[in-house]
């Protein structure tokens, strides 16, 4: 199904250009100390680089910390695109962390084996490295929208499964996480649905049916247990992964994991909505609503 590769590639190159006009456009606060470029792998690549952003306001506080996860179906994305998004949620008390991991795809033959491994890595280096700009280990939160929300999920599966964190070749890291939040997250790959069909070569490789991580990961049901971390959810109307959304929820609610979700019902608000336009009210919304449940969350009420 090679065919699915380039219509793939054109798909995410128009939206390259509607970020490229977005980001633009939009004015992201200023209070925000940012840092750039940060390897969390001495390897030299792109994908292996991070930003942190700390609010001026922490005057030395020790802050809690939310790392963020872009979305651009696995294959598209920076965590440029993301940083209006992040500073956002920054100006709510956090220091933020924006990663990128490699994208499928390509000629280096990425999937999301080696993406999950990569968001791991960069979970690392914020745990030993993070107190430095002001961060809190022991309050730390992970967020991801779209593909980065399917991570997210999977993120949160390994790090309350240390059979999975084998199978997904990470060391076991424990609970890294106090919560999670995903905004719009693909979590069944299995379904037959254009959406799973044109992307599962690309994500998983061509011979993913006898491959025991698409055995293990390809639908987040499966892997979902009670021991996973609380979750904020979001999607929408105008989200054509509303149907997946209400899924996760489901499967989160089936397995009595705390959960939040909100189903934004009004205006046909698009997909990652919160994640594209942070600075407009639903938007505004959203991201007030997933920090209060963040620091409801913390395990010691913090100075935000």
């Amino acid at each position: 199904m090679d065919f699915f590769k380039p219509i793939l590639n054109l798909v995410w190159g128009f939206a390259g250009v509607n970020d490229t006009v977005r980001l633009k456009r939009q004015h992201p606060p200023e209070n925000i100390e940012e840092n750039y470029d940060i390897p969390y792998l001495s390897d030299g690549l792109r994908g292996h680089l991070l930003d942190v952003y700390v609010p001026q306001s922490a005057g030395g506080k020790k802050l809690p910390v939310i790392v963020d996860v872009h979305g651009g179906g696995w294959m598209y994305g920076y965590k440029e695109i993301n940083r209006p998004y992040c500073l956002a949620l920054a100006e709510k008390g956090f220091i933020v962390v924006n990663i990128n991991y490699r994208l499928c795809g390509g000629k280096d033959r990425v999937h999301l084996a080696d993406q999950l491994q990569d968001c791991f890595a960069a979970f690392r280096w914020v745990r030993e490295n993070i107190a430095v700009y002001g961060g809190d280990t022991g309050n730390m939160f992970l967020t991801g929208d779209s593909a980065g929300g399917n991570l997210t999920c999977l993120s949160a599966a390994v790090c309350a499964n240390e059979k999975l964190a084998q199978i997904a070749g990470v060391p076991a890291p424990g609970q890294l996480f106090r919560a999670y939040g995903a905004t719009s997250p693909m979590i069944d790959f299995t379904q037959k649905s254009p959406l799973t069909v044109s992307n599962r070569q690309v994500v998983f490789g061509k011979d993913y049916k006898n491959d025991l991580f698409y055995k293990t990961f390809a639908n987040f049901a499966k892997i979902a247990g009670k021991e996973l971390a609380p979750f904020y959810l979001v999607t929408s109307n105008g989200d054509f992964l509303q149907e997946q959304g209400k899924q996760c929820y489901a499967v989160l609610l089936t397995n009595g994991v705390d959960v939040k979700f909100h189903n934004w019902t009004k205006n046909n608000q698009q997909h990652v909505f919160s994640v594209i336009e942070p600075f407009k009210g639903p938007g505004q919304i959203i991201i007030e609503e997933m920090t209060r449940f963040f620091k409801s969350k913390m395990a010691v009420e913090a100075e935000v």
